[in-house]
């Protein structure tokens, strides 16, 4: 996604020094915006209710825009404006912090790139404010809870199978009280994927290559013990007792039990619909649409022109919770899948005419 180039507001930054560079973490203490008091508290079929402490923030990237849904679940304000060439891996943690990365655009000389692009990782409040600014090359990034967050830092690589060639991981506490602290994790030589789960709490870090036949390791924040898993990808449902493996042709998704790390037989899902990931809930739900018809052949020569013209529409379809505990479907409902995130790591919806953010009931 190609951002617009449109100037912000300049503000006054105080430094937070990091373990490794004094220059990785800045914290902004003037605001860009004015208090918004932004949640959504949303469910399906049910509508949108009042807003209150413990509501959902939606958020969603647009063209040179960070955005948050209002209360009424119809209208989006800015609350971060950004010339970045590109912003991308929006994500709002557990207590309504949003994140994003922004990226400088590189620069070339003839045809070759002389200096690649840079990300940095932005964090803001609610209301648009600036919580941090970290540098560094952080290429992945999950939060742990609203002041915590850990990062895997590399450098842009065009044809890479992973996008960047993997640096390092570690644990970035954004509340310290003389500033931010960092953390380094050590044994995890290439880091791609990271992942922080509740049920455990530890941290799952996938290596771009097995390391004595292990890719996923755990790291326990408890003690900061690093040990091999069985894992094969670190995308586990609520409980832990489950995990998404994504293998074989694209959007072919496969349930694996955690204890015995073997394929899930679903049946009533299997051939009938599409595992989208996991829904949100106590219990163990999987998000899955609802088979599309195959469209019919093109006749010879018939070409297929698309034309770009911005963010796209989300089409409406047919989805269903499935339980996983009760091998059966728990609600059905017809809604667009909304290109957005939410605090409460609910996918985001619209129907009605209303952006909801998902949760069972």
């Amino acid at each position: 996604m190609l951002g617009l180039w449109i100037p912000i507001p300049m503000i006054d930054r105080g430094r937070i020094v990091t373990r490794s560079s004094p220059s990785r973490v800045r914290a902004a203490h003037t605001a860009l915006y004015a208090p918004l008091g932004l949640s959504l508290l949303a469910a399906i079929p049910s509508s949108l209710a009042g807003q209150t402490a413990t509501t959902p923030i939606v958020a969603r990237i647009r063209p040179g825009a960070v955005e948050v849904l209002d209360s009424s679940g119809r209208a989006w304000k800015a609350v971060r404006t950004s010339g970045a060439w590109m912003t991308n891996r929006l994500s709002v943690s557990s207590r309504g912090r949003i994140a994003f990365l922004e990226w400088e655009p590189p620069i070339i000389e003839g045809v070759d790139q002389k200096v690649p692009p840079q990300p940095q990782l932005v964090v803001l409040e609610a209301d648009g404010r600036v919580s941090a600014e970290i540098s560094g090359g952080v290429q992945r990034y999950t939060w742990v809870d609203g002041d915590r967050i850990a990062v895997i830092r590399g450098k842009y690589r065009e044809g890479n199978q992973f996008g960047f060639v993997p640096e390092g991981v570690s644990l970035l506490s954004l509340s310290a009280p003389s500033g931010a602290r960092e953390t380094e994790i050590v044994g995890v030589p290439e880091p791609v994927q990271i992942v922080f789960a509740a049920f455990d709490s530890s941290l799952y870090i996938r290596n771009a290559r097995p390391i004595d036949g292990a890719t996923v390791f755990r790291y326990r924040l408890a003690d900061s013990s690093l040990r091999p898993t069985p894992v094969i990808q670190p995308n586990f449902s609520s409980s832990g007792r489950y995990y998404l493996v994504h293998d074989g042709p694209p959007d072919t998704v496969i349930v694996y039990d955690t204890s015995s790390h073997q394929p899930v037989a679903l049946p009533d899902v299997q051939g009938v619909g599409r595992i989208i990931g996991w829904a949100p809930g106590a219990g163990d739900y999987l998000l899955v649409e609802k088979a599309q018809p195959k469209a019919p052949p093109k006749a010879p020569g018939q070409a297929r022109i698309r034309v770009n013209t911005g963010p796209r529409t989300p089409p409406v379809r047919d989805y269903w919770i499935y339980d996983l505990g009760s091998r059966r479907r728990h609600a059905s409902f017809r809604a667009s899948l909304e290109d957005a995130v939410a605090s409460s790591g609910s996918p985001v919806v619209k129907a009605a005419g209303k952006v909801e953010s998902l949760k069972i009931q």
